[in-house]
């Protein structure tokens, strides 16, 4: 049955905001397999597009409607943030997106707010609302669709200047890029060959098997085929930091989704082993997929919980732990995340963060290197937490400075990274 694209924006949106599943998550569950390719795309462009002007689109409702949001059906809502994002970044005429907004009411039992929505969309059309131009969180975090605690952060760290270009850059278009997977291909004739076929392709000199390119190469055979994996960036420069060239054993250990995993394995000496683990089963039997499609060789994938003990000590030459972060360093690929995560949960995160380092430190062998990285830009999850861990294991000393991505040259996200050695 035909759905209508609307109406799965408002689903989708509803159910983002209320139970807090991952959103690529939803977004394929709902959109996949009953929407035609052009809806799929116009489902994903409002969907993230509401989520990264959210604070604009609820000011300028509010101003508009006179009521206080809070008070409104959640259903209400997210429909008038639809209609007011697709008015505000739209060709659509005008009086088809206010009529298929409107008539989104009645597609969620809501036809009683048929004139309401009707009335707010109209006024937003006759009296355009100035949005406030001040430099002070409050303004800044409407302006920019931030929350006004993540703006103070900002300020504080880089001024307002640079605070600015990180909003700007949350609230873009991520870039895509792809790693080669050089166990089935070679990045220059991959590059020629998606040229050829009309897909843009710009390599990366400073990352081994990195391309710059489209997102639409998912469609290509080629990558049907396991010619690679879209990974960003940042990412893919955490895996390429350690020095591999004399290592037997390595461990990542907060393996899933993968990626960093395969590209560890490709960096690996022959005969080298990788153990990449994770505490969920359906992640890693869905890597285990991903292995499978790309040819990944000496590859062992497990479930563990590192809190348990599942391993003998100083089994590893080299660990690469991942930690589950609040992941406030990709909003841009994730701009829901502005609004689901709280200040607050940074002091639990970083107690698991530590609990998970102290846990995992032992398995290093003598004289070896683990790097601890998050997709954080807040202290408390990344050098708080090296630094109160250094301070309370004398084993541990660090091997150069933290080292953390910038959005700003390659046009990736913000990743941290601590390379730690064992006495």
């Amino acid at each position: 049955m035909k759905q209508d694209p609307r109406a799965v924006v408002v689903r989708i949106l509803l159910r983002i905001m209320t139970e807090k599943p991952h959103l690529g998550l939803v977004r394929n569950e709902l959109s996949a397999e009953t929407l035609i390719l052009k809806d799929r795309r116009f489902v994903q462009r409002l969907v993230l597009g509401v989520l990264r002007r959210l604070s604009e689109i609820d000011y300028l409702i509010k101003k508009t409607s006179h009521k206080r949001l809070g008070r409104l059906d959640s259903e209400v809502l997210w429909i008038l943030r639809g209609a007011v994002f697709e008015l505000l970044d739209s060709n659509t005429p005008t009086r088809a997106v206010v009529h298929e907004w409107v008539g989104q009411c009645r597609n969620f039992r809501k036809s009683s707010a048929t004139s309401f929505v009707n009335g707010v969309l109209r006024e937003y059309l006759r009296c355009p609302v100035t949005l406030p131009m001040n430099n002070d969180s409050s303004s800044l975090a409407i302006r920019y669709s931030h929350p006004e605690w993540l703006v103070q952060r900002y300020l504080s760290r880089y001024g307002l200047d640079t605070a600015r270009q990180m909003m700007k850059h949350n609230n873009k278009e991520p870039e895509h890029f792809l790693w080669v997977n050089p166990f089935q291909f070679d990045v220059r004739d991959l590059c020629r060959s998606l040229e050829d076929n009309g897909f843009p392709c710009q390599p990366i000199n400073s990352l081994p098997n990195c391309l710059r390119t489209s997102a639409a190469v998912s469609g290509h055979p080629l990558y049907k085929r396991g010619c690679g994996i879209f990974i960003d960036i940042s990412s893919q420069w955490v895996a390429n930091l350690p020095d591999l060239s004399n290592c037997s054993r390595a461990g990542d250990l907060c393996a899933a989704p993968g990626g960093k995993s395969f590209i560890l394995a490709s960096r690996l000496p022959s005969g080298s082993r990788l153990i990449a683990s994770d505490v969920s089963i359906s992640r890693i039997l869905s890597m285990r997929q991903r292995v499978l499609k790309l040819g990944i060789p000496d590859v062992s994938l497990q479930v563990v919980d590192l809190n348990q003990n599942c391993f003998i000590e100083e089994i590893f030459d080299f660990v690469l732990l991942d930690v589950p972060c609040s992941g406030l360093g990709t909003l841009s690929s994730n701009p829901d995340i502005k609004w689901r995560f709280q200040k607050k949960e940074l002091s639990r995160l970083q107690d698991y963060q530590l609990e998970l380092l102290r846990s995992v430190f032992p398995l290093l062998k003598r004289g070896r290197e683990l790097i601890y990285s998050t997709c954080s830009t807040e202290e408390e999850e990344n050098e708080e937490v090296v630094m109160e861990f250094l301070q309370t294991e004398p084993q541990a000393k660090t091997l150069m400075s933290f080292e953390k991505t910038s959005p700003f040259l390659e046009g990736g996200q913000v990743f941290f990274a601590a390379r730690i050695g064992r006495k």
